[in-house]
């Protein structure tokens, strides 16, 4: 028991901590009842990967396999589909009425090669009877995946620039400026995240170099913290969901209205037949 005392340092209690606020968070996310949920779902489920993610480095961190050797066969990574659950989170708050299809879920199709080599890191657990982070396996493939998530970020971001992009490409004509200033939350969220996964680097490299994945991984307590932060003006603010919902509409209907207006302007045989007559 003193031994289990012993690794637990005032550090990992805060971790603790974080990750039980932002368990409770993902859950309101996904279970609140409010405009837009599907949009809600979404970052509740990136905010669930963030976690998941924490308590894997804190049950590192506090020797947890000293007591349950088995529990690092347990599923808690999921972090390249972490890139497509913020692309979609920003899709369904600039176009709300966007209806999700089949071959959306080929975004998350990267979780089935995270998974294919947990597999391969348990089957070798099995056989030298070490954790799956202690595995050869592991030490190997580790690095490979943390590179395909890094891109996969990177790239998803990028996505979600345009879609903001393109949502006020579709008003610039409106004239009413408020709803852009609705979705500045948005664009910042975006911002600040992309500064802290580009941090994420030398970070990393640092803790394969210098630490061989042992370290406390401190930027998963501030990448957590960050989608807390970054979530409740959403959660909180329900009108923000209303106005992306209304901006679309609006700009739909004034591009319509625009093309009707346009159409008698162009020479037709209906236009020749009433000036004949």
């Amino acid at each position: 028991m003193n031994a289990y005392i012993f690794h637990i340092t005032p550090y990992d209690l805060v971790f603790l901590g974080t990750i039980f606020i932002g368990l409770t968070f993902a859950l309101l996310l996904g279970f609140a009842k409010r405009i837009n949920r599907t949009a809600n779902r979404f970052l509740g489920l990136a905010l669930a990967i963030i976690i998941l993610w924490m308590a894997w480095v804190l049950g590192i961190d506090i020797r947890l396999g000293t007591y349950f050797p088995r529990w690092s066969w347990l599923p808690l990574q999921f972090s390249l589909t972490l890139g497509p659950l913020i692309y979609f989170y920003v899709l369904k708050m600039t176009r709300p009425e966007y209806k999700l299809r089949r071959k959306d879920l080929l975004h998350f199709s990267p979780l089935l090669l995270q998974q294919g080599i947990l597999v391969l890191e348990i089957k070798e657990s099995i056989r030298t009877g070490a954790a799956t982070y202690g595995t050869l396996t592991f030490q190997q493939l580790s690095p490979v995946l943390q590179l395909l998530a890094f891109v996969s970020v990177i790239l998803y971001l990028y996505w979600s620039y345009r879609l903001i992009q393109d949502f006020y490409q579709r008003l610039k004509f409106n004239g009413n400026d408020r709803y852009r200033y609705e979705l500045r939350w948005l664009h910042r969220l975006l911002r600040a995240f992309s500064l802290l996964w580009l941090l994420w680097i030398p970070f990393t490299a640092a803790d394969y170099f210098y630490y061989h994945y042992f370290s406390s991984s401190g930027h998963l307590d501030g990448g957590g913290g960050f989608f807390k932060r970054g979530g409740w003006p959403a959660g909180r603010n329900p009108s923000v969901f209303k106005a992306a919902a209304s901006c679309g509409n609006e700009a739909k209907g004034y591009l319509a209205k625009e093309s009707h207006e346009s159409q008698p302007l162009l020479p037709g045989p209906r236009t020749k037949l009433k000036l004949a007559g």
